[in-house]
């Protein structure tokens, strides 16, 4: 049984005629189910639990990244499976997990073919792709067995599926299913060139904290996040995502 979770921003007019032709070919494979609209008043964790109580096995974000990661906490605590059918932009969990844009995913749902991966928490929250901290000074303490000091200002990643950011061009991939999650600190060396001179460490962990003295901001699944203090770790095998032949990972 399928439920589908409509973004509010997708009952615009510009989406109209995309948003039928999406329902329309839901009904031609015969899964259409019951809709429920994200909004100030209803948020996901109420709709998720309610309907997942009525039976459905499925959940389905018609939306963009930002849908995404409203649904997904309720989705992963209650452990069923998770589709997408992508609508406006960015949506580069789409395209991480194969999905094209529009009726076309329908035919991704209708196919079925599931990947059962790892998920990522930071601080209680999940996330799927990754946490970035694009830059500050902080100490890194790794499965509780040795610990980094980043005195220079650098970058840190923690990848489980990785990253795309097409503004910077840049793409990071994961292992989603290895059960570990991996660190890529990028440390400046020292010197007056040392901007241009970067080490760059990769660590497999299943549990990570990094700690500054002041807040510092980092990106969770690309949204903005601060704190100072980040306790990360990986749960094995947690999420099943329906996914289409061209994903990344």
């Amino acid at each position: 049984m399928y439920y589908y979770i409509y973004d509010s921003f997708v009952l615009e007019k510009e989406y109209a005629k995309d948003l039928a032709a999406i329902e329309n070919r839901l009904a031609d494979f015969g899964i259409t189910g019951n809709i429920g609209r994200l909004s100030l008043f209803r948020d996901a964790a109420e709709l998720v639990t309610d309907e997942v109580g009525r039976g459905a096995k499925t959940i389905v974000a018609v939306g963009n990244d930002a849908t995404v990661r409203k649904v997904m906490d309720a989705v992963i605590a209650n452990r069923v499976a998770f589709g997408l059918i992508p609508l406006g932009a960015p949506t580069t969990f789409a395209k991480l997990f194969g999905v094209p844009v529009g009726a076309g995913a329908c035919d991704v749902l209708a196919r079925r073919r599931l990947l059962t991966i790892d998920v990522g928490r930071v601080n209680g929250r999940y996330f799927l792709s990754s946490v970035r901290i694009p830059e500050g000074n902080f100490t890194v303490e790794c499965d509780g067995r040795f610990a980094v000091h980043q005195s220079r200002p650098g970058e840190i990643q923690i990848k489980n599926v990785g990253w795309i950011n097409e503004k910077e061009g840049r793409e990071e991939l994961g292992d989603p299913q290895d059960g570990f999650l991996e660190a890529v600190i990028d440390a400046p060396r020292a010197g007056w060139l040392s901007r241009a001179r970067v080490r760059r460490s990769t660590i497999p962990v299943r549990k990570i904290t990094i700690e500054s003295a002041k807040q510092i901001g980092a990106l969770v699944d690309e949204e903005k996040y601060a704190h100072e203090r980040f306790e990360i770790a990986v749960l094995p095998r947690r999420l099943r995502v329906v996914t289409g032949r061209e994903r990344m990972v």
